[in-house]
């Protein structure tokens, strides 16, 4: 995941992802991030296996999880909605295609 959404760490402040935050170094570029239709598969299968990571641990660490935000202006990777329409986010919640991710 990247920090490229707008105003994410301040207004006009930049991303670290893209290295426009002061003091940070270039990963990627956030030109196409908020495109999901132009991800990758790569960045696809790596996002889902993020969200499963998460969904797992909250599982069998706690008592429930919660999925950081609903819907966005412009952050497909921060959109709930974006990324069930595109079969990123498991529907129904236990469709997993990565097995177990964390051990005990």
């Amino acid at each position: 995941m990247t920090d490229c959404a707008a105003a994410l760490n301040g207004y006009g402040i930049g991303a670290r992802y893209d290295g426009t935050y002061p003091g940070s170094t270039y990963v990627g570029s956030c030109a196409n991030i908020n495109f999901i239709d132009t991800w990758s598969a790569t960045l696809r299968s790596d996002t889902r296996a993020y969200i499963e990571a998460q969904l797992e641990t909250f599982e069998s660490k706690t008592l429930g999880w919660i999925f950081w935000n609903f819907k966005t202006e412009a952050s497909a990777e921060w959109d709930l909605f974006r990324l069930l329409n595109n079969g990123i986010f498991p529907q129904p919640l236990s469709d997993r295609h990565f097995g177990a991710i964390c051990s005990n």
